[in-house]
Order: C-alpha cells, then structure tokens, then sequence
C-alpha cells in the first residue's frame, strides 16, 4: 500500500464509503467483503451460501503447515458443520461461561503478571505462546 498503509485501512474505508457489503475485484478473482456482523453470521452459519474451496482449503493449511485443520471454522459440507456446531454448543452457552469468569480474571492477572516481568527486564514477551498457555489453563479448568 502507499505510504506504508495497511491493506486492512483500504478495506475498512471502502466498507465505510461503499456500504458494509461490497465486492471487489483482484485480477481473475471476485470476493466478497463483509463488515457486517450480521451479514458474517448469516453468510456462515447458512448452507445457501457456497464456501469457496480456494479460500477453505487454504485456511486448513498455510504455507505447508496446519493452520485451522478440516474442523468448525474451515468444513464446507453444512452437514458436518452443523453436526460439529451442535456438540460445541454447550461449551459457548451464557451459564457455562459465567461459571468460568473466576478462571478468565485469574488467568488474565497471571498473564499480566507476565507481561508486566517482561516489561520489568525488558526482555520480549512470546505472545502466542503466553496465550496458548494462557487458553490451555481454561480449557484444562
């Protein structure tokens, strides 16, 4: 982009002058962007939307190496998806969650804890990885 700026600063400022909806245009390829949370959700979770196979087999893999693997996020047979959305369910409902609030709180105050020794002796924090840590301990809980 000119003048170093992001691709995603393009992107939003189209979405704001063209609408949260928008198609665009990059050589031989049409996509189809979406800023509307809605609209995502729609889109997503309805089996009259086509997934792309060039998209979704790319988000399995990246450059060689697993990236989201053939699950929730990436399955392009709605029937798979929605047998794979069915047995997470439980484990996103509001009552579930509140009951982990005490474990979210501890957990972000040990990571701050961390960030903040990091920041003490100026050494790098490997944020990925502190995070990994960080969902491992509230899935284990």
């Amino acid at each position: 982009m000119k003048n170093g700026g992001l691709i995603h600063d393009k992107l939003l400022e189209w979405a704001e002058t063209y609408g949260p909806v928008y198609r665009l245009n990059v050589l031989h390829y049409v996509f189809l962007c979406v800023t509307c949370p809605e609209a995502t959700k729609e889109i997503l979770m309805s089996s009259k939307y086509p997934k792309d196979e060039f998209v979704y087999t790319r988000l399995q893999t990246l450059f060689g190496q697993r990236l989201f693997g053939n699950g929730l996020v990436t399955t392009r047979d709605h029937n798979q998806w929605y047998k794979q959305r069915r047995i997470m369910d439980p484990a996103f409902s509001s009552l579930y969650l509140r009951g982990l609030i005490g474990t979210f709180n501890d957990r972000a105050e040990k990571l701050m804890d961390k960030l903040g020794d990091a920041a003490d002796n100026e050494t790098e924090a490997f944020m990925l990885r502190l995070f990994n840590c960080v969902t491992l301990d509230v899935i284990a809980k």
